[in-house]
């Protein structure tokens, strides 16, 4: 970000010299929105989009009852009928995806280690197919979300320059429209979101590498599988759609709050990596305790 997109995203300085900012740090859709702002000779004072904070720890609470329940059915033979009844699978999880990804995209707008950042995140999914793979070899996930999350920071990291350039209008417009058109492509058709309309070639997923982009092979399986096609539309659409929002006092750089929801949301990437192994903990406790 150069200095005068620094000035009008944080809205807290008049000049470019008096600002120092440091980068946001998006995780699966988890990140941070750290701006640091250094007045001559005055101690740093570290500000936040406290907004992203608190929409990405409700996303992390709704997705850790999300698993919990999850873990209930299929772990310890529970019976939650309504679980995997509409709406409650279209709506409440693919809400929560959506908030993580758009604002996950949202902040790219704040930050310049952004490659850094994705390698990082990147890192943490390579660790869960690791964990996933020695645990639960028939949940193994080999590109889930945080795989997607790390990819599209990368490629966030190479198009920055060029995305910069596009009109925030016509950047969400294109992207919404391919997210819509391409999101059946993983399963084999182009259409509009869960209505296909036109089937794609068979050989397209013939091989076994073309999983990352959206093409699996015939007998390809992943516990969670978010491959970069489609959403990687909707994660460039939230860096969009927060160019004209970016003037709102809502969406200002302010001081960080201190309730629980914004500071599980400042640690989103930590708390996504421990919520599982803490919910198979307590669920195995509670078993012991005959409680389940």
């Amino acid at each position: 970000m150069d200095e005068a997109e620094t000035i009008d995203a944080v809205g807290t300085a008049d000049e470019a010299e008096a600002i120092d900012t440091v980068g946001t740090t998006e995780e699966a859709g988890a990140g941070e929105s750290i701006i640091r702002t250094t007045e001559a000779h005055t101690p740093k004072i570290r500000n936040r989009v406290r907004i992203f904070d608190i929409l990405r720890g409700l996303a992390l609470l709704s997705m850790a009852t999300w698993h919990c329940i999850f873990d209930l059915i299929n772990l310890y033979g529970m019976k939650i009928p309504w679980f995997y009844e509409f709406p409650t699978q279209v709506l409440w999880g693919q809400i929560t995806v959506y908030c993580f990804i758009l604002v996950s995209g949202a902040c790219l707008n704040l930050g310049r280690k952004t490659a850094r950042r994705g390698l990082v995140v990147f890192g943490c999914a390579l660790l869960i197919s690791l964990v996933t793979y020695l645990a639960m070899p028939e949940m193994f996930i080999n590109f889930g979300i945080l795989h997607m999350f790390g990819c599209c920071m990368l490629l966030a990291a190479l198009l920055k320059p060029l995305l910069k350039k596009i009109p925030w209008g016509v950047g969400l417009a294109v992207c919404l429209a391919l997210y819509l058109l391409l999101y059946l492509v993983p399963h084999g058709s182009i259409g509009i979101l869960n209505y296909p309309l036109v089937d794609l070639p068979r050989e397209l997923y013939s091989t076994s590498f073309l999983f990352p982009i959206g093409l699996p092979g015939p007998s390809y399986h992943s516990g969670d599988y978010y491959p970069i096609i489609p959403w990687v539309f909707l994660f460039f659409a939230g860096y969009f759609v927060f160019r004209p929002l970016k003037r709102i006092k809502l969406f200002t750089a302010t001081k960080p709050g201190k309730n629980p929801i914004e500071f599980l949301g400042r640690y989103s990437l930590i708390a996504y990596m421990a919520h599982q192994p803490l919910i198979l903990l307590v669920l195995m406790l509670l078993s012991f305790a005959g409680v389940l």
